[in-house]
């Protein structure tokens, strides 16, 4: 089919083959959604991945946790999701990763959503958040959403403009429900626990 064709536009992509060199290079880019697997660093350096608006890391063929920061710190996409928990891989390279956020001060509405090793619980993790970066637990909101309650965050400021919230799933029966979501938001917008980020932890696709 591809030889057919000078050029294939599309919205989104899943790729489940390994080994990103072998994309088809008549996949136009920016795709609006690229999920796929990592089978080694170099992948995250690809035309593909950097310029998707959203992408989703089904797998890691390989298992590196001691440079999974400095691979994933600098990723430019607006969401980024890790949907399986990395061996290994401590809190302190997700406190490492909010800091960077901060320093740099990542744009208005990007997120980085990952799966926490069981480790801290997440009420601890996010105790850890609050102190080191002196930021505050947000209060929760009146809701129908009874899920909602058992996501807890904390509120970081960054400068006038602009703000990390760090959501954690505070209600955990596997090790896929420890996820955590850093999102930066605008100072004004509202830290309550909406549709949008309960889709963040428990929109199945995402996380098959």
């Amino acid at each position: 089919m591809f030889g057919l064709l000078s050029s294939m536009k599309v919205n989104s992509f899943d790729y489940w083959d390994t080994g990103l060199h072998e994309f088809h290079p008549l996949v136009e880019s920016p795709l609006q959604e690229f999920r796929f697997k990592v089978s080694h660093p170099s992948d995250l350096e690809n035309s593909h991945v950097r310029t998707s608006k959203k992408i989703v890391i089904t797998r890691y063929v390989y298992n590196e946790p001691d440079i999974w920061l400095e691979t994933h710190k600098n990723l430019p996409n607006q969401e980024v999701i890790v949907d399986r928990v990395i061996d290994d891989l401590h809190d302190n390279s997700i406190l490492d990763l909010i800091e960077y956020w901060k320093e740099t001060r990542g744009a208005v509405e990007s997120s980085f959503s990952i799966c926490k090793e069981i480790g801290d619980t997440m009420e601890m993790f996010l105790e850890n958040v609050k102190i080191r970066f002196q930021g505050s637990l947000v209060k929760s909101g009146q809701t129908d959403k009874s899920t909602s309650t058992k996501i807890k965050s904390v509120s970081i400021k960054i400068d006038s403009v602009s703000k990390i919230v760090v959501y954690g799933n505070t209600h955990i029966q596997t090790a896929r429900d420890s996820k955590v979501l850093i999102k930066v938001m605008a100072v004004e917008s509202s830290e309550e626990v909406s549709e949008l980020i309960l889709k963040h932890f428990y929109d199945i696709r995402d996380y098959l």
